[in-house]
């Protein structure tokens, strides 16, 4: 649970924390899972359409000619460790608490990393890793504005959905407008 804590921290900041914190959740996954035997992960009819996916995938591998080795390192490197996540992410995150947890993370690090893009915009470069404007386009901890927006994307669609919930108190969904307005004026300057 608290690597995939660490790793939703870090993913506008180390390639590397991301990849060390997930292959540890993924050996303690699988350590778990020998030593107490629990697959109904396995039972869930979501996961039909991950094996079809990964089926096209393998399937997409005989049309590639000169490119299969590139293939078969992005099947395994990439897209067999994306559904690995998935599967480790929803065993894991299992409770309201865990849940609530991981989306508390994920929108107090999208906030820094938001206020670092407002930095960024007016110092030139950003706080937390130096990297310099790009042009007018802010890119806060991210190589290019691009990476930035395609974060900034799904946590505003998250941000707007909460402050839509019946279920949040008022004084919650005041701090998220106004957390999704500095993330929205960064995808915009992105």
């Amino acid at each position: 649970e608290y690597l995939l804590y660490v790793m939703i921290a870090f993913i506008p900041i180390s390639k590397a924390a991301i990849e060390i914190s997930f292959s540890l959740a993924l050996l303690a996954f699988l350590i778990k899972k020998v030593l107490k035997p629990d697959f109904r992960f396995v039972k869930n009819p979501t996961h039909l359409f991950l094996f079809l996916f990964f089926g096209f995938c393998v399937l997409s591998l005989f049309n590639s000619g000169v490119y299969l080795t590139k293939g078969l390192r992005a099947l395994f490197a990439k897209w067999l460790e994306y559904i690995f996540i998935f599967i480790v992410v929803e065993d894991t995150l299992n409770t309201s608490k865990r849940l609530r947890n991981a989306i508390f993370i994920l929108l107090a690090v999208s906030s820094l990393i938001g206020v670092d893009g407002i930095f960024q915009r007016f110092r030139g470069i950003d706080f937390l890793r130096q990297r310099v404007l790009v042009g007018d386009r802010i890119t806060a901890t991210f190589q290019n504005q691009n990476d930035f927006s395609a974060y900034l994307a799904p946590i505003l669609l998250l941000v707007t959905s909460l402050v839509f919930s019946p279920q949040l108190k008022k004084q919650y969904k005041w701090i998220l407008f106004f957390l999704g307005a500095l993330l929205g004026i960064c995808l915009i300057l992105t």
